[in-house]
């Protein structure tokens, strides 16, 4: 990981975002880093990219699945407000391994997070990933990482209500009386494919979840009831903003 150049894009005001849900439109037509050249198509590649380490950073680091959401999904709403021209990914999506492991109560020390992340990197290049070990660059990624640190948390505004799908999926399953163990597992991988995507900043997570149930019933056979004349996913769970 080399140094990024860290840049804070202010939003108008200066406040806290209304919401982190944007349509396809607004992330295709005014991402930061579409205002600094980056086409859609890179941003994509980019953001499956990251994606893609976050998680194998994580498993590495063996953490949860839930803190593999969090630190992905930190990183796709740090891009929502700065450009992937001004702040490598690669220091980003460390920052956000790091700051998720705290946010779901599963903390890394700092030294393990940038040892790992930065293997990870060179995994390819077993010489440059041998240059962790040297005190000095250890030193000096650490410190970058908290610098990294400070410019997530004034990007996201220090708002940590983070949520997935997996809880409404979970409460879904049991009031509609579902216990087939191969729906769960395929709704489970359909919501885990859209991590990388921008779905997870689309539409909220109670959506994610209803989407995902219904193609893993239909995917599995298995009809999902109605009550009244309702589908199922007017129910409680999924009718909460």
């Amino acid at each position: 990981m080399g140094a990024a150049r860290w840049e804070e894009e202010e939003e108008e005001g200066g406040e806290r975002p209304r919401s982190w849900y944007v349509s396809r439109e607004e992330i295709e037509r005014d991402s930061p880093s579409r205002r600094d050249g980056v086409g859609a198509a890179k941003e994509a590649e980019l953001r499956a990219t990251y994606s893609s380490f976050i998680r194998d950073v994580c498993i590495r680091l063996q953490l949860p699945q839930i803190t593999i959401a969090t630190a992905i999904l930190l990183c796709h709403r740090f891009y929502l407000r700065q450009s992937h021209a001004k702040n490598e990914w690669q220091t980003v999506a460390t920052v956000c391994v790091f700051l998720a492991s705290k946010i779901e109560d599963t903390p890394c020390l700092l030294k393990h997070v940038v040892i790992v992340a930065y293997e990870t990197m060179y995994r390819k290049n077993p010489d440059a990933a041998k240059r962790i070990c040297q005190e000095e660059v250890l030193a000096k990624q650490k410190a970058l990482i908290l610098v990294g640190e400070t410019l997530l948390l004034s990007t996201i505004r220090f708002d940590f209500n983070i949520q997935h799908p997996y809880e409404p999926l979970k409460l879904a399953l049991k009031d509609l009386g579902i216990s087939q163990k191969e729906v769960r597992q395929v709704a489970m991988g359909l919501i885990n494919d859209t991590l990388p995507t921008t779905l997870v900043v689309q539409f909220k997570p109670h959506y994610i979840a209803a989407g995902a149930l219904f193609l893993a019933a239909k995917f599995c056979n298995v009809i999902l009831p109605s009550q009244n004349g309702k589908v199922w996913w007017h129910r409680g769970y999924a009718a909460n903003e």
